[in-house]
């Protein structure tokens, strides 16, 4: 490895004994899939997707298939010469509460990206035309009156957010082998619980009233949890900076919603 490479994150990354044995397989056997890869390790697809995602600066993709890239080559040897002082380590319950089998899985197929994607925001578009919910940025709220004013919210936070992905992706650095365009459907992702907190909401005709609100609430912390996880999926950030990162947007968010809220009716 170059003097560079930051010897804790290289410990971290195979500190955990399947980690290491993924690296053995592919530096061993070649190329292989996550079915191939499942039995060999005896592993449950969310769990070798979630440590496949520790290992992504030092993997690539050959069509369906894993293997490493020249710095998982240097990893394996170093691992092989004892030159890394690895002590045994357990996933944090921290990392417990994210779901980063489910972000990494929408990353690296496109098929699955395409239909989260499509599937949120028709959610979003039809939530707005029908029922009034308004976005901003990345929170949902309602009832606003005007169609063109609930559909421009929707419109203006989408670009928001991609614009927020960008900043992120541009300050923190991106993985290797994940593209800026792929950041936004992962993204996405967070709108799902306060989707979910805004169908509730209406279907009982309880919004704004305060058990739905502290619905809200937990629903907006959930969204911390899946922005948080789709930023550590995608860039070089830890699991707690990505969470202290996605806080503090949605914060932002929230922020903004009130401000908007006093302008527009």
């Amino acid at each position: 490895m170059s003097s560079k490479e930051d010897p804790d994150s290289l410990i971290q990354a195979v500190s955990y004994g399947k980690r290491r044995q993924i690296v053995e397989l592919l530096a061993e056997e070649g190329p292989l899939t996550v079915t191939e890869l499942k039995e060999k390790l005896n592993m449950s697809t969310g769990s070798l997707y979630h440590n496949l995602s520790f290992l992504q600066e030092f993997l690539e993709r050959e069509g369906r298939k894993y293997k490493l890239n020249e710095r998982g080559i240097k990893l394996y040897r170093m691992i092989k010469e004892g030159n890394l002082n690895i002590k045994e380590g357990r996933t944090s319950f921290l990392e417990l509460l994210l779901p980063i089998s489910l972000t990494y899985r929408i990353l690296n197929s496109k098929v699955l990206s395409l239909i989260s994607s499509i599937v949120v925001l028709a959610t979003m578009f039809s939530f707005s035309y029908f029922w009034g919910m308004r976005v901003t940025l990345l929170t949902l709220d309602g009832q606003w009156a005007t169609l063109w004013a609930r559909l421009t919210s929707v419109l203006t936070s989408l670009v928001l957010l991609f614009a927020l992905s960008f900043i992120i992706s541009s300050i923190f650095k991106l993985k290797e082998n994940v593209s800026i365009t792929e950041t936004f459907p992962v993204y996405l992702l967070s709108y799902v619980p306060q989707l979910v907190y805004y169908f509730l909401a209406i279907a009982l005709g309880a919004l704004h009233t305060m058990p739905m609100e502290v619905v809200r609430l937990v629903a907006i912390l959930i969204s911390v949890l899946i922005l948080g996880t789709a930023i550590k999926t995608t860039t070089n950030l830890r699991s707690e900076a990505s969470l202290v990162v996605a806080f503090f947007a949605i914060y932002f968010s929230s922020m903004l919603e009130t401000l908007v809220g006093h302008f527009v009716v």
